[in-house]
């Protein structure tokens, strides 16, 4: 749980509504690309998923990576503070 206090620092708060608009904006791109595909360039459903195929493959990539990353941070955050 996040402590209410935290939101009193200016810099966390306003990292976390650009974090939370970058969210939203990736989410809703890839709800409305491949519909815009389908509907405007009269693609096809297969067409589609094709073209947003590397984008899912390079952010499952990425999420992995930035997995590993954090988790070596975090062990160093503990030790520091031990």
């Amino acid at each position: 749980m996040i402590s209410p206090q935290l939101f009193k620092n200016l810099r966390f708060s306003m990292q976390l509504i650009a974090y939370c608009f970058a969210k939203i904006a990736t989410l809703a791109l890839g709800f409305i690309f491949p519909i815009y595909v389908q509907a405007v360039n009269h693609g096809s459903v297969s067409l589609a998923g094709w073209i947003t195929f590397p984008g899912v493959v390079i952010n499952a990539l990425m999420a992995a990576l930035a997995g590993k990353l954090l988790d070596k941070k975090v062990r160093v955050c503990r030790s520091l503070l031990a």
